[in-house]
């Protein structure tokens, strides 16, 4: 019976390994096309989704594990902090960026700790709303 479990064990760890491994290539190849269209990556903040920042051409990027949104900063009207009602001490880890002529309204990410969420924040202010 005890071989059993650890062989169960074994099999779902490989698996995950394997999803984990995929979403990875997946990603990386939506980067790569992002980056063949002329998107040249500044800064990749560490997200869920990921975000990518092209300074010199005033955009950004999100990365979703089937698409990607291409913003550009003059689309972003508002970013703020939001809490994530779903995690168990309902901080501020999401930060949602508002937008105004993109088919998105707004597009949420999400950072490991509260402080992390703030830098994010505050570099996204400085280079969108200086850059104009």
């Amino acid at each position: 019976m005890r071989n059993n479990k650890t062989l169960l064990i074994l099999v779902v760890l490989i698996i995950i390994a394997a999803l984990v491994f995929y979403n990875k290539q997946r990603t990386d190849h939506l980067i790569d096309r992002l980056q063949a269209e002329g998107f040249r990556a500044d800064q990749r903040l560490a997200s869920d989704p990921i975000m990518l920042v092209d300074a010199s051409q005033q955009q950004l990027a999100v990365i979703y594990p089937d698409r990607y949104l291409r913003l550009g900063f003059q689309q972003v009207i508002g970013i703020e902090r939001a809490l994530d009602v779903n995690h168990k001490d309902q901080e501020e880890r999401l930060l949602q960026i508002n937008l105004q002529g993109h088919k998105e309204k707004q597009v949420v990410i999400e950072g490991a700790t509260p402080e992390q969420v703030v830098k994010w924040q505050q570099l996204l202010q400085q280079l969108v709303f200086n850059e104009r």
